[in-house]
């Protein structure tokens, strides 16, 4: 999946920040948010991202233990090729 096939949203909670929300067939999701230095982000590296699983935080794959902040659009693809295969 491509990232510029992903529509991102208004953040409810965080005006000039954009959400999205891929699922997977697994039962993993992950969560994007990007636009607002409250996340980890920031103009080179412009995403946060959080694995889920059955709609809650997942920190027990080998993909990560905590949510993956300051991420590229690249890390972002990678990230989602390897949960879609989890």
């Amino acid at each position: 999946m491509k990232l510029s096939d992903i529509e991102f949203k208004q953040h409810p909670a965080r005006p000039t920040a954009k959400i999205a929300r891929v699922n997977f067939n697994n039962g993993y999701a992950v969560s994007l948010v990007t636009g607002d230095d409250y996340f980890y982000c920031d103009d080179e590296r412009p995403y946060e991202a959080a694995v889920l699983k059955d709609d809650e935080l997942c920190y027990d794959t080998y993909l990560t233990s905590d949510v993956l902040g300051y991420q590229t659009d690249e890390d972002v693809e990678e990230l989602l090729k390897k949960v879609s295969e989890l």
